[in-house]
């Protein structure tokens, strides 16, 4: 049950105050790709920007038009979604452009349509393809103040929507610096190509110290359905942070399957593009699309964070730019080269990169809150200004 308005508000079907015009699109031969030919073409939310939809199709022929200053509604999946038109244009189906009359301010109107939201997408539900139809706009309500306070909280969310933009701007900023960390520590504690070698290092082929332990787990013995079955899905990309417990992993026995524990380095051998490299704390199998490396005269986590580099990524995908999904050659992959201190040093080395990207997560964990938390308030002013509180 909806709640009661503040005082000298009132209810009113969106057809009483607005005049809709659903999209139609156009015959397909006049659709056009160069500016200047037509007016622009929007058929749906993947044309909207922030506040204006962006033109990448343009039409001839327009069959049903939108003028500056109309909400374009996204009325086919998703249904709700809202843009408003800086010039006039085509819609498509996928579109309704909702026309303020003189007794309601555009602004107002576009603040409750996007308050009112979810209530918008429910109505499309209820059909195989989820829509909303003409007559349901026409009897939607919103409610309505007296224009002059319209106005007053127009002003007022207008301001505080810029102060969201801006705070949101800032949390991005600050969430990309700290994603940027790992791939500046890394590059600190290993010497790239050319660069001279610390005192007591050397540069070996990777196969020299770990090698691709490919055991298959036959999928008939009681092992295939008792251990917990680990996918590219499940690990976190550049992080290698496995994303559920043990327990929570599907058990279910794969036709093939490698199995793994807690002396292998899991590396997504198919995908380093995805920069997946997982040390697990448990035995299980794993997709053939990862290769348990089993370490060999190196520490493992040395290992897992000298494959965690972009510049070893970037060196395991040489040559295979031209596949739209291009997968790593082990062989090749081996031949790379790693510089190699002592054991000791690798572990001295690893002990401060593990409390360096202990702290990144940290760190992002908090950015991430902090991004979320301005994201929300968008939705929270909107519900103070429709609550007479604003």
């Amino acid at each position: 049950m909806d709640k009661p308005l503040p005082a000298g508000w009132r209810r009113v079907r969106l057809g009483e105050v607005t005049t809709i015009i659903m999209g139609q699109s156009p015959p397909g031969n006049t659709y056009r790709k160069v500016p200047n030919e037509g007016i622009p073409f929007f058929q749906g939310k993947a044309d909207f920007g922030i506040r204006h939809p962006v033109a990448h199709t343009w039409c001839t022929e327009p069959t049903r038009i939108a003028e500056p200053g109309d909400i374009l509604l996204s009325v086919r999946a998703p249904v709700g979604p809202t843009n408003v038109a800086d010039t006039l244009c085509c819609i498509g189906r996928g579109l309704a452009a909702i026309r303020p009359s003189s007794i309601i301010d555009m602004d107002f109107l576009l603040f409750s349509l996007k308050h009112l939201e979810q209530k918008l997408t429910q109505k499309g539900k209820g059909s195989t393809f989820e829509a909303i139809r003409k007559v349901d706009l026409i009897y939607f309500e919103i409610p309505l103040p007296p224009l002059d306070e319209q106005r007053r909280i127009v002003a007022i969310l207008n301001e505080k929507m810029a102060a969201v933009q801006q705070a949101r701007r800032a949390a991005e900023e600050q969430l990309r610096a700290v994603q940027a960390l790992p791939a500046a520590y890394l590059r600190q504690a290993f010497p790239q190509p050319g660069q001279p070698l610390p005192a007591g290092w050397r540069r070996v082929r990777l196969g020299e110290v770990c090698c691709a332990d490919r055991v298959i787990i036959d999928p008939t013995s009681p092992d295939a359905n008792n251990l917990p079955f680990l996918g590219l899905e499940h690990i976190e990309s550049e992080t290698g942070i496995i994303l559920l417990d043990p327990e929570d992993l599907p058990h279910t026995a794969l036709s093939t399957t490698f199995l793994f524990d807690t002396r292998h380095v899991l590396y997504g051998k198919l995908r380093p593009y995805l920069n997946k490299v997982a040390i697990p704390n448990f035995s299980g199998k794993c997709s053939t699309e990862i290769v348990p490396l089993y370490p060999i005269n190196v520490e493992r986590y040395y290992l897992a964070w000298f494959l965690r580099r972009q510049e070893t990524v970037s060196e395991a995908m040489k040559q295979k730019t031209g596949s739209r999904m291009p997968r790593a050659d082990l062989r090749e992959l081996f031949n790379l080269s790693i510089p190699l201190p002592p054991l000791d040093e690798q572990q001295r080395i690893v002990a401060i990169l593990n409390e360096k990207m202990a702290a990144v997560q940290q760190a992002r964990r908090a950015a991430e809150e902090q991004l979320r938390a301005v994201q929300a308030l968008p939705a929270a002013y909107l519900r103070q200004a429709f609550a007479g509180e604003l």
